[in-house]
């Protein structure tokens, strides 16, 4: 039986690499930083795993993955293992920026749930970026966050969570420019079983740090209200009703208001052995018709785990990829 379920999960696989893999891309979307005014943009940060990249953002409903609390803050409460801390390496190929991340152990005292995360993002070293010479220019920013979030669970299958963002911004010019910014992301997650869970997600309540050049190269440092995002999604185990599944099935529905369209997301996880996970994603707007892929890899054990991830296409508004590093420092719940 298990070797007949390895089977199907390769054959799932090969699928879904067959559809995430068109002929040629329905349309290109440019990247938001071009403007006639010049370039500007956001550093965009993500800090949530590897995992989820390589699941094409679809895991607002996932459970026991620590850093999917950036996704859905409610996951918190649904955390395996309370003193996992994870480490997060992001690189940015358009633009060359890039980020660390720390995901504290967990604290938790019945019905309540607690955690903390740091994070730093800056330009990284040229020579860093595999791609080549980056398409855009390397804006001299740092900037460092920090995140505080808590989830109140309600008879062990539903949760609520909400979780706070403090950003210190500034550019490496003369001019020193500093902003202070927050943001807040609520979240709902109900999962009735091992099997099933259904999460919903509300983000960018707050305001964030663009970045714009001027003359000289230099670098320019505002602040905009953020763009709210209403998320809705499911995520699906199989065997049914274990913790330890052979396959994971994620999907999403993103709304960004102000935009035309939906974004729609879908990922596999699947594990054909124990100490190995093969992913899969995949991200398609409507309105644009632009599908990006994306794709990951992962090691496992009981103490560590290593996850690799990576979006490639050109055709979205940026190509990464992610480091992610998961030591279990305890006893899983």
């Amino acid at each position: 039986m298990k070797i007949f379920l390895k089977y199907c999960l390769f054959l799932s696989l090969s699928i879904l690499f067959a559809f995430i893999f068109p002929a040629e891309s329905k349309a290109q979307i440019t990247d938001p930083t071009n403007t006639e005014s010049g370039i500007r943009g956001a550093p965009r940060v993500y800090k949530f795993s590897a995992r989820t990249t390589a699941l094409g953002n679809a895991t607002v409903a996932g459970i026991h993955d620590l850093m999917a609390i950036n996704m859905n803050p409610a996951s918190l409460a649904f955390v395996k293992n309370l003193n996992a801390v994870q480490f997060n390496i992001y690189q940015n190929w358009n633009n060359n920026l890039m980020l660390e991340n720390i995901t504290f152990p967990l604290f938790a005292s019945s019905q309540h749930t607690f955690a903390a995360q740091f994070g730093m993002h800056h330009g990284g070293i040229t020579a860093t970026n595999f791609l080549g010479t980056s398409p855009l220019p390397q804006p001299s920013i740092t900037q460092y966050q920090l995140d505080l979030a808590y989830a109140y669970t309600i008879d062990g299958v539903l949760s609520l969570g909400i979780m706070n963002n403090i950003s210190f911004a500034q550019n490496n010019n003369e001019s020193q420019a500093q902003y202070w910014t927050s943001f807040v992301t609520l979240g709902l997650l109900y999962s009735p079983s091992q099997s099933v869970s259904y999460g919903l997600s509300f983000r960018g309540l707050g305001r964030s740090v663009i970045y714009r050049f001027i003359s000289g190269g230099r670098t320019a440092l505002v602040s905009q209200n953020l763009r709210e995002v209403l998320e809705l999604g499911a995520t699906m185990r199989f065997p049914v009703n274990t913790r330890d599944p052979y396959m994971v099935i994620s999907m999403a529905n993103e709304k960004r208001f102000g935009l035309d369209g939906i974004w729609y997301k879908a990922g596999v996880d699947a594990r054909p052995w124990s100490f190995l996970s093969l992913r899969a994603g995949i991200m398609i707007q409507s309105a644009t018709e632009v599908v990006a892929p994306r794709f990951g890899i992962g090691i496992i054990s009981d103490f560590i785990e290593l996850d690799y991830a990576i979006s490639y296409d050109n055709d979205l508004y940026e190509r990464f990829h992610q480091l992610t590093l998961t030591l279990h420092l305890g006893q899983i719940r």
